[in-house]
């Protein structure tokens, strides 16, 4: 079993040199990548989110470590587009 990133040129050399090895993405990777095109539907649904870090922040945290202001304002934020 081979952890590896997710490009292709790491998974070619895998394959060639390591035939019968199973290839996993390492989560990391895995969830920057889902958070990357997470950020960019946001910015297109909402663009004037980059003007407010603190929504970019909110967004990011986990909804048990949200402070009562920023339940606030992800609460103004999902009103204000509810997309």
């Amino acid at each position: 079993m081979v952890c590896i990133d997710l490009s292709p040129a790491y998974r070619a050399l895998i394959k060639r040199y390591f035939p019968n090895a199973k290839i996993v993405a390492d989560r990391f990777h895995v969830i920057r990548i889902a958070q990357h095109h997470f950020l960019k539907l946001f910015l297109e649904i909402a663009p004037e989110i980059t003007k407010h870090s603190g929504f970019l922040a909110t967004l990011r945290k986990h909804p048990d470590r949200l402070t009562l202001d920023q339940k606030e304002k992800l609460q103004y934020l999902f009103s204000k587009y509810p997309t």
